[in-house]
């Protein structure tokens, strides 16, 4: 499956929970964010980033850990993340998990997640600490 398909499932992803949570996404093709989400008075533009099964870690060991480069542009290019996103969202896709990051928070170029650390509650456990947050 193509990067554009694996990035519109994640989207689409995001947009199902954030409708659930009464917040109004509209994904847009918007330079630096996928998704425009309100909630009166709320406005938070989200940048979402997916992947389909966990990889190699090359760099860490032979165990396989969910994997998600940040950045823009085909390059990647590591910019101030607050500036084009206020909301990163990592996207598991076969088990359907979000984890929701600050942009304050982001900090790296890589972000990397044991499967182990992926259950059920993580996608609205991370969204509350951003919306708690506002």
């Amino acid at each position: 499956m193509n990067s554009k398909i694996v990035g519109r499932r994640g989207e689409h992803l995001v947009a199902a929970f954030l409708c659930s949570q009464d917040w109004h996404p509209v994904i847009s093709d918007a330079d630096g964010y996928d998704i425009l989400a309100t909630r009166d008075p709320h406005i938070l533009r989200v940048q979402v980033k997916g992947t389909l099964e966990p990889q190699k870690d090359k760099e860490r060991s032979n165990r396989k850990c969910w994997k998600w480069t940040i950045g823009l542009g085909c390059r990647k290019d590591i910019l101030i993340p607050t500036d084009h996103y206020d909301v990163l969202a990592l996207v598991a896709l076969e088990p359907n998990v979000i984890q929701f990051v600050n942009a304050r928070d982001v900090n790296k170029k890589t972000f990397r997640t044991k499967p182990e650390n992926l259950h059920a509650g993580l996608t609205g456990d991370t969204w509350r600490a951003i919306t708690d947050a506002l």
